[in-house]
């Protein structure tokens, strides 16, 4: 299983923006200025901060690497070659494809 820490891509995470350009008439403007501003819901606000917090989370589970590291060493740690297999295929297809929008 691939593990992926980005959130780009979740819908809702996208700044909203405004772009607001100068009007006839303007004085505090100079002409041709451009003022660009961000607004951010708060659920993008609380999505960052929680992709900030899972950033900070280690990568590993330490209980579950010594539960299998365990039974491994007791013989009862069975492979399923099938869903090795069916994974394997599983992430190539993902990865053909990803490839295939960025080519």
């Amino acid at each position: 299983m691939k593990i992926d820490n980005s959130l780009k891509n979740v819908a809702g995470l996208q700044p909203k923006s405004k772009v607001e350009r100068s009007k006839p008439g303007d004085t505090d403007r100079s002409q041709g200025s451009v003022q660009d501003s961000v607004d951010l819901t708060a659920q993008a606000s609380l999505m960052r901060s929680l992709e900030a917090a899972l950033g900070d989370m280690p990568d590993t589970d330490v209980g579950k690497v010594e539960e299998v590291r365990q039974a491994i060493a007791e013989g009862r740690f069975k492979v399923d070659e099938e869903v090795v297999a069916d994974k394997l295929v599983e992430e190539t297809m993902e990865n053909l494809h990803h490839a295939s929008k960025h080519a």
